[in-house]
């Protein structure tokens, strides 16, 4: 039987995007009769609180739907602290890599977010000499910078070393075309496996029913509340239009800052919900009239593809994007919605990211 090990930061029950996708990943090949061990951090994302019931003893192994699952106490950090995320980071790979070399694989696999999981994939395929995909779904150790905030010189420092590992995977997967061009030294197995919506979830979105006539339209943003939404935007806009009503669905480390701007703007037509379940959700889904996805103003957020806005898709209600490049393209040229400019970071910045501005291979 061969076996393979994943390195992942977030696994179910988390129901992010990453999550849902690195999970159908690892029950699928032990449905194909593969080994399979997941190592991860135990549950605790969007909160940023370890969910309850699994804050006994670390690690806590069990046996998942024919996967082993090796989960980590995290250390839990600011989100917004690039050198504090990288600590963190570092202290939950010095503990996975025994998990991940005391399994005799025949291919290792590292998803991100977390960057310094990369790290520990190549370094265990090169002590088992057996191949690396490194499973990549964002440019994290850029997005510190993308919002205004100093990085101290750890972001062109991170940036080489991801340029680095990206060149010495034996595979390469991406979320968008414009993170896998991003990299100009890459594998020649490297391809984009791009988000959607699993088959399970798309026929309950299916069933939302249409919007029906309101005194107040709604408007709905279910995601992360974090700094690169700049959902303080959308507060604002629903401070000048008392007329609406806005729904903030979600959680995150921007949710504290998001109800109290409401409470200043008295923007009492603001909700902010928390995390919500999917049945939660889907109810949410139905009573909306216009869903609305928001991407700060970077060149790092033009390759960007958010999760949500396929989900919007299928729940058949219009879209107002404030983003540019890959969806805002999506958005307009299938005729979803409306394009609208995202909001700003502190600087403005449309430089490209890194230490270098390199030629985009296509």
């Amino acid at each position: 039987m061969k076996s393979i090990v994943i390195i992942t930061s977030n696994y179910a029950p988390e129901t992010n995007a990453a999550a849902q996708r690195i999970t159908a990943v690892a029950e699928a090949m032990a449905a194909a009769g593969w080994r399979v061990r997941v190592v991860t951090p135990l549950p605790h994302y969007p909160q940023y609180e370890i969910y309850a019931g699994y804050d006994g003893r670390s690690p806590l192994i069990s046996e998942e739907n024919g996967v082993e699952v090796v989960r980590i106490r995290p250390w839990i950090v600011p989100r917004t602290s690039l050198p504090a995320r990288l600590l963190a980071e570092t202290a939950f790979d010095a503990l996975a890599l025994r998990h991940v070399l005391s399994c005799p694989a025949d291919l290792f696999v590292a998803s991100s977010p977390y960057m310094l999981n990369a790290l520990v994939g190549l370094l265990a395929s090169r002590l088992r000499r057996k191949p690396f995909l490194w499973d990549l779904r964002d440019l994290t150790w850029l997005y510190t910078r993308a919002t205004g905030k100093r990085t101290f010189g750890l972001e062109a420092l991170m940036d080489g070393l991801m340029r680095g590992v990206a060149a010495r995977a034996d595979g390469l997967t991406t979320v968008t075309q414009g993170i896998l061009d991003y990299f100009v030294t890459k594998p020649a197995l490297a391809s984009v496996f791009p988000n959607g919506v699993s088959d399970e979830w798309l026929a309950r979105l299916l069933e939302v029913p249409p919007p029906r006539p309101a005194s107040r339209p709604k408007v709905v943003y279910a995601g992360l509340l974090g700094m690169n939404q700049g959902l303080s935007t959308l507060v604002e806009a629903a401070a000048l239009l008392p007329e609406a009503d806005f729904v903030i669905a979600g959680d995150g480390p921007e949710r504290a800052a998001l109800a109290e701007l409401a409470r200043a703007r008295g923007a009492r037509n603001v909700e902010l919900t928390g995390y919500l379940s999917r049945h939660e959700l889907l109810g949410l889904y139905a009573q909306a009239d216009v869903f609305v996805a928001h991407l700060r103003r970077h060149q790092v957020y033009e390759w960007a593809q958010p999760t949500k806005v396929w989900e919007y898709m299928a729940a058949g209600r219009p879209v107002i994007y404030a983003g540019e490049g890959e969806m805002a393209r999506i958005v307009s040229e299938n005729d979803i919605g409306v394009i609208v400019p995202p909001p700003r970071t502190r600087s403005g910045s449309r430089r490209r990211p890194g230490s270098s501005s390199p030629r985009r291979s296509r």
